[in-house]
């Protein structure tokens, strides 16, 4: 998907930010119309497809004159590079923070469509978003069995 223009919220934060519209008239005349819905909630449905459809995350591509979103087929996660697991990581945690909660093994291994046996597989990718700095912990004094993470933005102090 191409956009024309940069956007007008940063990109990281696109299921979290408040909408804004270029045009509001054009946009009330729009949603009047049911050609969109105004809200800005047309991110979040297409992150919650990709969550509940465990697809790669989309890479989000931000130029001078346009912004394009590039939507991934279903693909294994072996087949997944680090770039794509800490984007698919990071995007989980903003969704689950947007619904009131943090990120967990447990929450990720259901995101990725994995069985329990893949704690480890798991842990090794939530420390690769750590280490990337794109997720921090809720408590970084938690036991690593109860650790919870939020997107790297979160103020550690915030609470739910």
């Amino acid at each position: 998907m191409t956009n024309p223009g940069s956007p007008l919220v940063d990109s990281k934060h696109f299921i979290n930010a408040t909408p804004q519209s270029r045009n509001k008239t054009l946009a009330s005349l729009f949603r009047r119309l049911g050609i969109c819905e105004e809200l800005g909630r047309g991110w979040d449905k297409i992150v919650s497809e990709i969550e509940m459809r465990h697809l790669p995350a989309p890479r989000i591509q931000v130029h001078e004159d346009d912004t394009r979103v590039i939507l991934y087929a279903a693909r294994p996660l072996s087949e997944m590079n680090s770039r794509d697991r800490i984007r698919a990581i990071y995007l989980h945690a903003c969704f689950q923070y947007a619904g009131g909660k943090g990120i967990t093994n447990t929450t990720v291994r259901k995101r990725f469509g994995m069985n329990r046996s893949n704690i480890a597989k798991v842990s090794r990718m939530l420390t690769e978003a750590l280490t990337a700095g794109e997720i921090v912990p809720v408590d970084p004094d938690s036991s690593r069995k109860f650790m919870q993470y939020y997107p790297y933005w979160v103020h550690a102090d915030e609470s739910l």
